[in-house]
């Protein structure tokens, strides 16, 4: 399929497949979009193993139906659970004397970075310059001509689990559609939802999923930390469900209904990971909305204790952008978050697309990654978030 190019992404609870083809306005033309739900995964492991492939291919098919054709060859989204980021600084010193940076001085330095420990059963997805920081004083993107006499490059190398490769291959083995390529998912999303804006700027993306919540903190093209929460929008409507006794079907659309006011101004200090029952931190005959706060606390304050552990230094405007089916499309979640947190939270915009689809942000994400895979492969080289089997 020549010009068309295919993402899947596998959520915590659902699998995602988009097909595209290049447009002449734009990036790219939306031609099918398909999703299944499974029951996904949870701690790096799927829940339901050998239901994973059956799910993949009916999404396929659902997919292959709206398209009118096969599809042959796919890019895989990695999910943020089955990621690690390791970060890793390499540095030049002249000793007084300045010179001008070349290409090759700032390919010595990304190699002089890959020499690390690499994490147990995990595979390199990609390394990226998060930035250069020229005679300790100037942090940029691209130190391409600039003079100095010492340069610093922090690095950003991108690793998928080799379990979750081994996985995909024997899945789409068996289906005969080729791997074209594995994409991080938070660093696809990243690229995607930050605004070339604030490129130069660390940034903050939270990914409230349904059972999940990806917390990355990105500057540039580079990701410098990522964190995958077990807590998400299901624990909300579950809470509600417990404490209310009725369906979770019920309790689900009850949470959708709600509308976030004036953020209370605390944040819970207990903990309910995991989908505990709430009932026992809330007096008798707690309200819905009682209910309700009480866990969006709960997962504010595991998303800031998240952005605390990445370890950078964050300014009273860095930008928090907030994405994911779980919370995201609810009105007035970004100016409660934006309290509790203490930092600008806004939702993270995708021109072109309906609001809805920040439920498949990720895909979306992959989607436009591929796409502009073959051009960045040929920029440069080896640094693309991309494992070819």
């Amino acid at each position: 399929m020549k010009g068309i190019f295919t993402a899947i992404e596998f959520g915590s609870s659902k699998i995602a497949c988009l097909s595209g083809a290049k447009a002449m306005f734009g990036k790219y033309q939306l031609l099918a979009e398909a999703v299944c739900p499974y029951a996904g995964f949870r701690r790096k492991a799927w829940l339901q193993p050998d239901a994973v492939g059956c799910a993949t291919s009916e999404t396929i098919r659902k997919a292959e139906s709206a398209l009118g054709k096969n599809v042959s060859e796919v890019y895989i989204g990695v999910p943020g659970e089955f990621t690690k980021v390791v970060c890793q600084d390499s540095e030049l010193d002249w000793l007084g004397r300045a010179r001008r940076v070349s290409a090759e001085h700032m390919a010595e330095l990304i190699s002089k970075t890959e020499d690390y420990d690499k994490p147990e059963d995990y595979e390199l997805l990609g390394t990226y310059p998060a930035y250069y920081l020229i005679d300790k004083q100037k942090r940029v993107l691209d130190p391409l001509g600039m003079s100095a006499e010492h340069i610093l490059c922090r690095a950003s190398h991108v690793h998928a689990e080799k379990e979750f490769i081994r996985n995909i291959d024997e899945i789409f083995g068996s289906m005969n559609i080729a791997v074209s390529g594995l994409v991080c998912v938070p660093l696809a999303q990243t690229k995607m939802l930050i605004p070339p804006s604030k490129t130069g700027s660390i940034c903050i993306l939270v990914d409230v999923g349904y059972y999940i919540t990806d917390v990355s903190v990105v500057l540039g093209e580079a990701l410098l930390y990522h964190a995958t929460l077990q807590i998400g929008g299901y624990h909300l409507a579950n809470d509600l469900s417990l404490c209310l006794d009725m369906p979770l079907e019920e309790a689900e659309q009850l949470k959708r209904s709600m509308t976030f006011g004036v953020h209370p101004g605390k944040i819970s200090d207990g903990a309910h990971e995991d989908g505990e029952n709430v009932s026992a931190s809330l007096e008798e005959g707690g309200s819905a909305q009682d209910i309700f706060y009480e866990r969006m606390n709960e997962i504010c304050r595991l998303i800031g204790q998240a952005i605390e552990r990445s370890g950078t230094k964050y300014g009273e405007d860095t930008p928090v952008y907030l994405t994911g089916g779980g919370v995201s499309m609810m009105n007035g979640v970004e100016c409660y978050m934006r309290s509790a947190l203490k930092f600008d939270v806004e939702i993270a915009a995708y021109t072109g697309h309906r609001r809805d689809s920040a439920c498949l942000s990720g895909a979306f994400g992959v989607l436009d990654f591929s796409f502009g895979l073959e051009e960045s492969k040929k920029k440069r080289g080896s640094n693309i978030a991309s494992f070819t089997f």
